[in-house]
């Protein structure tokens, strides 16, 4: 049975969302609309600093026709700073921008950076290397902060997601165009997404299907998404991977599909939102120049066309051209955080951070841009993990209880086996910890102080656990008699115990006891069995001291023998279990047994 999914879903991160509005007042005035993380709003005009030939030269340069990383590198720095500056050049501004940045570091949310952008001349822009000259660092490099594009769409209808997520990866690839390493890409795909496709919460299928070789055409897509939906198996995401350029002819942004003859034709952003069908949550535009406008085409770029023209909410493309190495880093990245549940926002961060991180190309981390019509992204929570301070509660009871179990076990096995087997047994916990704790240590190191008071807590309980004997209370053993047939001397682990019994009340029971010589306390042992005059009794294997045999060598064990009323054998029935024998073995009685006992020696 299919589970729906409701169309706003629960997060596994909590956010705060920081919007910057934009809007021309003529063309040397503009204006800049802040709304705080309280949603108290500013305003602020100042003149347009920059010209067009300004920018369309950063555009250019940006895509490598200066020469050398150091270039672009201090170029991206420069064009970063006049940004940040038009952004919050208002002290207001600023100062929300500062709040809000603090807000998230001390709660651990994600800030979201949302941009509203409704003018090709911003659009072009490259708004995510703001670079902040105060703290000298990149804006969008903040790995608690996800910058955002916003068009001012109106909204589109609630969709149901119905596990699985179902991924469509479209791969046109027409003749005379330049090779791309589809493989490779499908491959990363594959391995980023290896959990959730093997348990079935995400399905990838690639266009054309595998085994096949027809071209991919408009219409072959159109036809195969109508398809799906009319199986009930609509398609959430689609991914292209593919070239995508500028077409100063048309004035557009254009992909480049496949005719029935294997050559190019360009598919405008209108034309490709035209055949999506309304399930199609988010495209991911894995195709140089994607993403890129220019001043004479209003929403004719490929990522404003698809959400002018579909029901898509969200488009992910790159405004400068990329490397396949590049792409295949933010992909493997991306689609990581995505398989394991993590928000669109939170994989976006993890993506521009790989790429930063390998740094082929230096500023290419800011390439990545993303575009929604809303102000939230759409999530996927069936893949998603409960609230952080959930997952927090969650991951100190778990963390207690593992602590609380295996300081118990050390112990134990320490007294049951000896030093080697409890320091082993250790040694196997701490390289299972480092590890989780590698694989994790974000997460940990977020919740130290849940951390720390699972450590402190199961402590204290061991110690308790440790420290609490049980007591037995026994009846008065006056007027029995009871005498034991004296065992051999050298024993090991178990040994034979017999004897006569005298004035036994018929309401009572016999048990024998071990204690270790000089102890306080008493391990319960077992009941006798009784003859039917009940005037003998046995036990066939009383276990003296632990089964290892060097651990207790020449160590002497009193067998002491008890009488029971209904009360104390339930409780020594109990406290003779496998548990208590391993975990907890010790108890004390009362009155202090005064029937005759033997002496044994462990050999």
């Amino acid at each position: 049975m299919n589970d729906h999914i409701p169309a706003k879903p629960r997060h596994n991160t909590e956010f705060e969302t920081l919007r910057l509005r934009i809007d021309f007042l003529n063309r040397s005035r503009y204006r800049v609309t802040c709304t705080d993380i309280d949603s108290k709003e500013t305003h602020a005009e100042a003149f347009w600093p920059f010209t067009d030939e300004e920018e369309l030269n950063w555009i250019e340069a940006l895509n490598g026709e200066l020469p050398g990383h150091g270039d672009r590198k201090k170029l991206l720095e420069q064009v970063g700073e006049q940004l940040f500056e038009a952004l919050f050049h208002d002290k207001d501004a600023y100062a929300a921008l500062g709040v809000a940045r603090n807000s998230v570091r001390e709660s651990q949310k994600v800030l979201r950076l949302v941009l509203e952008l409704d003018h090709p001349r911003l659009e072009r822009l490259p708004w995510e290397s703001i670079l902040d000259p105060t703290a000298a660092a990149f804006v969008a490099r903040d790995p608690q902060i996800c910058l955002i594009r916003r068009v001012r769409e109106s909204a589109v209808e609630p969709v149901t997601i119905i596990k699985p997520l179902r991924i469509l990866v479209v791969i046109p690839q027409p003749v005379g165009g330049v090779p791309l390493n589809v493989e490779r890409e499908w491959a990363i795909l594959n391995r980023a997404l290896k959990e959730p496709l093997g348990n079935g919460q995400i399905e990838l299928d690639p266009l054309p299907p595998i085994g096949r070789d027809d071209p991919v055409t408009l219409q072959m897509l159109e036809r195969h998404l109508q398809l799906a939906e009319e199986a009930n198996r609509p398609y959430h995401m689609l991914h292209f991977i593919g070239h995508a350029e500028w077409d100063a002819a048309a004035g557009a942004g254009v992909l480049w599909f496949e005719d029935y003859k294997r050559d190019s034709v360009a598919v405008s952003g209108e034309a490709l939102g035209g055949v999506l069908t309304h399930d199609l949550q988010l495209v991911v535009l894995n195709a140089c120049e994607g993403a890129r406008n220019e001043q004479s085409a209003p929403f004719r770029s490929i990522t404003t066309a698809l959400l002018h023209s579909s029901d898509v909410v969200t488009v992910i493309a790159s405004q400068i051209r990329l490397k396949d190495t590049v792409a295949h880093d933010f992909t493997r990245a991306f689609y990581q955080k995505i398989g394991q549940g993590y928000t669109l926002e939170e994989a976006m961060i993890a993506a521009r951070a790989e790429i930063a991180r390998i740094g082929e190309e230096p500023m290419s981390w800011a390439a990545p841009v993303m575009v929604t019509r809303e102000p939230r992204l759409p999530i996927y929570p069936f893949l998603s993990l409960p609230p952080r301070r959930v997952m927090k509660r969650l991951y100190a009871g778990g963390l207690t209880a593992v602590t609380l179990l295996s300081g118990i076990t050390v112990v134990t096995l320490i007294r049951v086996f000896g030093w080697l087997g409890g320091i082993a047994f250790q040694l196997a916990i701490w390289v299972a910890a480092a590890t989780i704790f590698w694989l994790n240590r974000r997460f940990i190191l977020e919740a130290w102080r849940e951390t720390l008071l699972a450590v402190v807590t199961a402590t204290a309980v061991i110690g308790l656990w440790f420290w609490w004997l049980p007591t037995v209370e026994l009846p008065s053993q006056a007027e029995v008699q009871v005498q034991i047939e004296p065992p051999p001397d050298l024993v090991r682990g178990t040994v034979s115990v017999e004897g006569t019994v005298g004035n036994l009340p018929p309401d009572r029971q016999l048990w024998l006891l071990v204690q270790a010589e000089g102890s306080d306390s008493y391990v319960a042992g077992d009941l006798a069995t009784l003859s039917e005059d009940r005037t003998q009794f046995d036990v066939p294997e009383l276990r003296v001291g632990p089964p290892a045999d060097r651990l207790v060598r020449g160590q002497r064990y009193i067998i002491q023998p008890v009488v029971v009323d209904d009360g104390a054998d339930r409780q020594l029935t109990v406290f003779s279990q496998a548990f208590f024998r391993y975990f907890h073995p010790d108890l004390r009685v009362t009155p202090e047994p005064s029937l005759p006992h033997i002496t044994v020696t462990r050999r």
